[in-house]
């Protein structure tokens, strides 16, 4: 049975045993990408009209480094490889808990998508022409405390 602790308790249960509390799960940390790479819409899926969102998991080190990024959907193999291409280049602003930097993991969401065929009044809305890229950088912060 898996129990949530309220940030006081978690503070404190940090700072007198630090080596039991090896998992932190807590949705007031907040996250700041600092480096965002937008990925390059890949012109074969271009050509092919792919388009779809990439789903990562990615490790993000102490110094706000992305350490290890996992694959966890993916709407084409193609798209999946412009993503990870981009977000591996990432940088967030370190976390500190108790005033010490952790480990965090985040959960990264790519969007491409392609612009709207021209209609016959002129071209897609907002003049786009390359694709749309949606990026979120992680809703759901989890820290280790190692």
């Amino acid at each position: 049975m898996r129990r949530r602790l309220s940030l006081a308790s978690l503070l404190l249960c940090l700072a007198v045993a630090p080596a039991l509390a090896q998992r932190v799960e807590c949705g007031v940390l907040t996250r700041k990408v600092t480096h965002m790479v937008r990925p390059a819409y890949p012109e074969a899926a271009r050509a092919a009209g792919i388009q779809g969102e990439v789903v990562l998991e990615a490790r993000v080190g102490k110094q706000g480094e992305i350490r290890k990024l996992r694959v966890v959907k993916s709407a084409h193999p193609l798209l999946t490889e412009a993503a990870v291409s981009a977000v591996q280049q990432w940088r967030y602003e370190p976390i500190r808990l108790n005033g010490t930097a952790v480990e965090f993991e985040a959960t990264i969401r790519v969007r491409l998508v392609l612009p709207k065929k021209k209609t016959k009044q002129g071209a897609a809305p907002g003049g786009a022409r390359k694709g749309f890229l949606r990026l979120d950088p992680g809703l759901t912060p989890r820290a280790n405390s190692n």
